[in-house]
């Protein structure tokens, strides 16, 4: 038996936002902004492009670790068949 694992397919990485949920949001972020004045909105804009970041971060981080686990477990697999 045969596995391949596939390094390009981060399909775990996608998401799906149902337009429920992006009108949810946005009608959130109007109301947060509506009631800031402009030094607060700036410095809210700030934190989420900072915490945007960081969760990328770790996200890219998580994703070569996988990587590495898959590349593994393919190695491992194929010394097992031969």
């Amino acid at each position: 038996m045969k596995s391949e694992i596939s390094h390009e397919s981060h399909a775990w990485r996608q998401t799906n936002i149902s337009l429920e949920e992006e009108f949810l949001l946005e009608e959130g972020l109007r109301h947060v902004l509506s009631g800031c004045n402009r030094l607060d909105a700036q410095d809210l804009i700030s934190t989420l492009v900072r915490q945007n970041f960081a969760a990328q971060k770790i996200i890219e981080q998580a994703s070569d670790y996988i990587d590495g686990l898959e590349t593994a477990l393919l190695v491992s697999v194929r010394s097992e068949d031969n």
